[in-house]
């Protein structure tokens, strides 16, 4: 027997029950708001993940290794939490932004990464801080997200559907592929498959073209299937070099398909910008031998810069942030094929 009390109107719980029905752990998470688990998962070996909304600054496995504090940014965010076979708090991530936010269901593949349905308003973050930080902006007042953890709780990707309504993304599955399928209510007309996502090795891309989808009333229901494929490029390095006046930045690629160039860009107090003025393409479209690039600017002030990789189609991924002055990644060995220097006109702002 286990009793739990709210820290305030509303608490969530995690809880696990044998084959018979006897309660094997109960956990609790929440703040002196408002909180509310609305999906949960298991994977193969009896690791559990809970999903839903928080308010304020919710505490999940408190007291315990991996107590977590997170902060809504605003009115509510998302969370997800995976707990141990014992109960034990692992690991715990927020998404969301200044509006509502939340998350309806979570489904785990074998390889224990989760996959996460919801919706979101405004300008909603996935990843916060992490090297795939994803930012996604709805098209009406509220549209779907689908998201990819990895089994540390790593943002995978993040991608969006929707219209000008109010949008719901409900369900989500996954089967031993890595392919998810969600479903959901959406009114008028809907647009799924636009931009494909995120990152960190793979692609979740519905198909080549968008769908759009028109209700007939006020909400029809939406069913979707969203393949893995491989990423078009593998970025293998990054690093930005601050010298005197100047940063110079180098990054290298594993792979490359369809892909036409880089952009790139620094966060600075008024926010992000595009440091080069034109697109710098790629040496190849089609490689599977390293290559290594390089961009030399002068006058640009800031501590985190990010990398655009635009494919011969017009569609695009943003890596970052990545630190001024730390690297990600391995520097491939300076005799590997594809060398290729950029030097652009000095730049300044």
């Amino acid at each position: 027997e286990t009793i739990l009390t709210s820290a305030g109107a509303s608490d969530i719980f995690v809880a696990t029950y044998d084959t018979n029905g006897a309660l094997l752990w109960a956990t609790r998470a929440g703040s002196a708001s408002d909180e509310w688990g609305n999906g949960i998962g298991v994977d193969g070996v009896g690791n559990s993940y809970a999903t839903g909304f928080f308010q304020g600054s919710a505490t999940f496995g408190s007291g315990e290794i991996h107590e977590t504090i997170l902060t809504s940014a605003g009115w509510r965010d998302i969370f997800v939490a995976k707990y141990g076979v014992t109960g034990a708090l692992l690991w715990a991530k927020q998404a969301g932004g200044t509006d509502w936010d939340y998350a309806n269901a979570v489904a785990v593949d074998g390889n224990g990464n989760s996959y996460v349905i919801g919706s979101f308003q405004g300008n909603a973050t996935f990843g916060p801080g992490e090297t795939h930080e994803t930012t996604l902006t709805s098209v009406g007042s509220d549209d779907i997200f689908v998201t990819k953890y990895d089994a540390s709780g790593a943002l995978v990707w993040a991608t969006q559907a929707g219209g000008t309504g109010g949008d719901r993304g409900l369900g989500i599955a996954v089967d031993g592929l890595g392919n998810s399928y969600v479903t959901g209510r959406f009114q008028g007309s809907a647009t799924f498959g636009a931009s494909g996502a995120a990152q960190a090795g793979s692609i979740h891309a519905a198909q080549a073209a968008a769908t759009v989808l028109t209700s007939a009333g006020s909400d029809d229901i939406f069913v979707a299937k969203y393949i893995d494929v491989p990423l078009a490029v593998t970025l293998g390095y990054f690093l930005a070099t601050p010298s005197e006046e100047d940063v110079r930045i180098e990054w290298s690629t594993a792979t490359e398909t369809g892909n036409a160039g880089f952009n790139l860009y620094v966060e600075t107090e008024t926010g992000r910008q595009q440091i080069n003025p034109a697109l710098i393409p790629s040496t190849v479209i089609d490689s599977l031998e390293p290559q290594r690039y390089a961009y030399d600017v002068v006058g640009v002030q800031g501590d985190f810069f990010f990398i655009e990789l635009v494919n011969v189609n017009g569609g695009s991924r943003m890596f970052g942030p990545f630190a001024l002055g730390v690297p990600f990644g391995a520097e491939p060995a300076a005799e590997e094929e594809g060398y290729h220097i950029f030097l652009p006109s000095v730049l300044k702002y």
